[in-house]
């Protein structure tokens, strides 16, 4: 997909998202799958079995069909309450499927899917401080 097209549409799917966060509504399954376009390319969100109040703090219900699970943030797969950074973590995966052309994680069973999202978030997040404090000295942690 052309990146012009993909800004175009990931533009409107923030200002969607944020429209929503605005009036403290969660939107839980911002996917690819969830994505309407009309024919005059405005970009729609779908789906809204889902949607909770931002006022409560909510844990992910798993006897209940949720959302597309490969878009599924690592506070959910961990049963931890989430809240709006879980629609962007979403919007991220849904993102890297547009340019990549596959889904950021891509498992055969729910446990090894939620086992690499989790993994992957901690293994960027060491990244980040060996390069912030390691390689870079003028950073070093105190």
């Amino acid at each position: 997909m052309d990146e012009d097209i993909i800004l175009y549409f990931t533009a409107q799917v923030i200002i969607s998202m944020l429209f929503m966060h605005s009036k403290n509504i969660l939107l839980g399954d911002i996917s690819s799958k969830n994505l309407l376009m009309t024919k005059e390319n405005i970009i729609k969100l779908g789906d809204y079995g889902i949607i909770k109040d931002l006022k409560t703090n909510w844990k992910w219900d798993f006897l209940k069909p949720f959302q597309d699970l490969y878009c599924i943030s690592p506070e959910v797969c961990s049963g931890e309450t989430y809240g709006t950074k879980a629609d962007i973590w979403a919007l991220g995966c849904t993102l890297y499927e547009m340019v990549m052309l596959k889904r950021p994680f891509d498992k055969d069973n729910v446990n090894a899917l939620f086992n690499n999202i989790r993994n992957e978030v901690k293994q960027r997040k060491l990244i980040r401080y060996f390069e912030k404090y390691v390689i870079s000295p003028q950073n070093r942690a105190p």
